[in-house]
């Protein structure tokens, strides 16, 4: 199991077991994907970016990252806060909404300087309600 997913199953497990809890996160993923794109785009999916730069390659990953960011083009995603450093480190994460294109388009513009992983978030009230829609 991804690791960064631990987080979100421990919040998630308040007296429901696994299979409750990832039925639950089935059923969620199940109907946003069904709804399909919107007026011809890809949907938009909030997503935690985690990113990490090769330290031996900064100067560029810094260079490349001045053509991206920002963005007016709609080429790359939204950002929905500043990137953050993990302890100082050369990995971090940012909150964006992007979709699978504008993924895509990311990792094939910074790479290999920098790896990037895209982690969809969803709003906690959906998951419940998602839940209790899935019990009945």
């Amino acid at each position: 199991m991804n690791g960064r997913l631990k987080p979100l199953l421990l919040l998630l497990d308040q007296g429901l077991n696994r299979v409750e809890i990832l039925t639950s996160w089935a059923l969620i993923w199940v109907s946003i994907l069904s709804k399909g794109p919107a007026n011809g785009r890809d949907t938009e999916l909030k997503c935690i970016l985690y990113w990490e730069i090769d330290p031996n390659r900064f100067d560029e990953a810094i260079e490349k990252l001045s053509k991206v960011v920002p963005d007016e083009s709609g080429k790359f995603h939204k950002k929905l806060s500043e990137s953050y450093s993990l302890g100082g480190q050369f990995t971090g994460f940012r909150l964006v909404e992007a979709t699978p294109e504008q993924q895509t388009n990311l990792m094939v513009n910074v790479m290999p300087e920098m790896l990037v992983d895209f982690v969809p978030i969803i709003e906690f009230p959906k998951v419940v309600q998602a839940y209790k829609k899935g019990k009945k």
